[in-house]
């Protein structure tokens, strides 16, 4: 299964696939918006993920101690919050590109 077949969404007229590191992040910026913990199936859900797929992520991230496991709920780490943040920065600065980009008639082909 390829980055682009995990999972899509409508974006304008095209279809749009999420890759392994867009999905990786979507996970980590909604556990860090919940400092008491989430659930996984909350998590599954909310992502728009099978549960292969979600425990997979899940693991990595466990892996690399950006986030940690409290009974059964998913919690931010330090690491975590402090990917979170580098990650914002970089997306925000991606999407100030891209609307320069469609400001001056420039069209992503």
């Amino acid at each position: 299964m390829g980055l682009a077949s995990i999972a899509s969404i409508e974006f304008s007229k095209m279809t749009y696939y999420r890759s392994q590191l867009e999905i990786a992040m979507d996970i980590l910026e909604l556990i860090c918006g919940q400092r008491n913990g989430i659930l996984p199936t909350h998590i599954m859900h909310r992502c728009n993920l099978s549960y292969g797929d979600l425990k997979r992520h899940l693991t990595a991230l466990l892996l690399r101690s950006y986030i940690g496991k409290e009974d059964k709920l998913y919690v931010p780490t330090e690491s975590g919050y402090e990917i979170m943040h580098h990650w914002r920065i970089v997306k925000d600065g991606i999407m100030k590109e891209i609307q320069i980009a469609r400001s001056r008639g420039i069209e992503n082909r």
